[in-house]
């Protein structure tokens, strides 16, 4: 039976959600079984105090049901995660316990997903076809819309945030940034793990049945920051350019702020390259700790010493671009600070590509596949199967 080749694995992450995995289990099963598909369910609990145990070990005499149990770890994506790695399919499948999913869908998204034109299939509420509760508040709606829309940096799908949707095993690589905060595993996984062929299958999206989940306090701000990580992942340059450049302003106030205060009781050439330097110092700070967090462990007084040779070499970028331009150009010369534009903008590309590649070192996340990580021994921590 070992032997058995799995066709699907559904993975259902649920926290006291018995009530709902009493109807929903048995509708699944049967959906699997009326589309010929050799599947297995994997339920992982976070240790529920309702009956979850003793539900799912009475249906998994009827049903191909396994429990994953963690007495101590929390989170619905490690929860997801952790179901991941235990499943044995060949097309992974997740969706939600408290049947806002329906059982039904789950065929239709494996067979998108069989399609070799198809790395990964979501359930979605806002393709053509779909609907969602009739009970959803226009805020609720919105909320949603707007949520979707942050996030189209990042892929063309209509639903990313979908907790409903199913990818080939060898598509979905277990990334170890898979954790961060935030719920919204379909969105980590399509980016982490570079799902480009995606399709959206249109599903009827319902409110819960039975019960309520206490929701998270602050959903916006752990979604603000899952996005920022994202962003960060797919546009890893780009991204540190960007703070690259905002540490580069904050720099520039405190030049102009210490250099105003000095003026009042130092010489003129004293309070310049004092508040040069303490602008030089500050941006070195926070360009460390911010822009180039993974170096932060190296030694400061080398990073230090190289740092400001970087600065010296992107102001010499700086004033030379300037000073090129407006002896070359009438319209640069008739117009120098436009000349100064475009020199401060090509000597912090310099700045920028000197810190990132001498100064302080690169960190790149690694992906490593399902069957690897099933292997490790952390993967079996914390748990019991039944």
């Amino acid at each position: 039976m070992e032997n058995t080749r799995i066709e699907a694995s559904v993975v259902i992450p649920a926290y006291r959600e018995a009530i709902n995995l009493a109807v929903l289990v048995p509708r699944l099963a049967a959906a699997l079984r009326r589309a010929g598909l050799n599947g297995e369910i994997i339920v992982v609990d976070d240790f529920s105090d309702d009956g979850t145990d003793v539900l799912c070990a009475s249906l998994s005499r009827s049903f191909p049901l396994r429990l994953l149990t963690r007495p101590e770890e929390r989170g619905l994506a490690s929860a997801v995660v952790l179901g991941l790695q235990e499943a044995r399919g060949e097309i992974l499948v997740v969706m939600d316990a408290d049947m806002s999913h329906s059982p039904e869908m789950v065929p239709k998204l494996v067979a998108a997903c069989r399609s070799p034109l198809v790395d990964f299939a979501v359930g979605s509420r806002y393709s053509k076809g779909s609907s969602v509760g009739a009970t959803w508040s226009w805020r609720r709606w919105l909320n949603s819309r707007i949520a979707s829309f942050l996030a189209r940096g990042l892929t063309a799908a209509r639903d990313p945030l979908s907790g409903f949707f199913a990818a080939k095993r060898a598509a979905l690589r277990i990334a170890t940034e898979l954790n961060q905060p935030g719920d919204k595993i379909g969105l980590e996984a399509i980016v982490r793990c570079d799902c480009r062929r995606i399709v959206e299958v249109p599903i009827m999206f319902r409110n819960r049945v039975f019960r309520r989940n206490n929701p998270s306090p602050f959903p916006q701000r752990e979604y603000g920051r899952q996005l920022a990580g994202l962003y960060q992942a797919k546009y890893p340059g780009l991204t540190r350019f960007i703070r690259f450049g905002l540490v580069g302003l904050s720099g520039a106030a405190v030049d102009l702020i210490g250099f105003s205060f000095l003026l009042l009781w130092a010489p003129l050439w004293f309070s310049r390259a004092t508040a040069i330097a303490c602008a030089t110092l500050w941006n070195f700070a926070w360009n460390r700790q911010i822009t180039f967090r993974s170096a932060a462990d190296a030694r400061v007084l080398r990073q230090l010493v190289a740092y400001f040779g970087a600065t010296l070499l992107g102001a010499a970028t700086n004033c030379s671009m300037t000073i090129l331009l407006c002896n070359s150009c009438r319209l640069f010369n008739t117009i120098p600070t436009l000349a100064g534009a475009i020199g401060a903008a090509a000597g912090a590309t310099v700045n920028f590509s000197l810190c990132r590649r001498w100064v302080f070192k690169e960190s790149n996340a690694v992906c490593v596949d399902t069957d690897q990580v099933r292997a490790s021994p952390a993967s079996t921590a914390n748990r019991r199967v039944a």
